[in-house]
């Protein structure tokens, strides 16, 4: 997935969450490589992320409350500065 497709996604999810579902569409990234994607001021609230392969960018994230994950992203998202407020609210799938 290049830069462009991700920022389609990232649109469509932006327009979803703020029309309640009205509008958009909602994430899914489910075995996308991000590893070196812009994530900065990414908003992923609710999206599924599940088996997407991730880096250090997941910290300029702005928010994954509620997303979707497979267990290979926790080393990852320990590393975001507001971890211990989304921990609770994410799934994190098994292996």
């Amino acid at each position: 997935m290049n830069q462009e497709e991700l920022d389609h996604i990232l649109q469509q999810h932006r327009l979803w969450l703020g029309s309640d579902g009205e509008k958009g569409k909602r994430a899914d990234l489910w075995g996308a490589d991000l590893r070196g994607a812009d994530l900065r001021v990414a908003d992923l609230r609710c999206a599924n992320l599940q088996g997407a392969e991730l880096d250090t960018n997941i910290r300029n994230c702005r928010s994954f409350y509620k997303a979707k994950f497979t267990s290979n992203a926790l080393p990852w998202l320990i590393l975001h500065s507001r971890w211990a407020e989304f921990k609770d609210t994410v799934q994190i799938i098994g292996g």
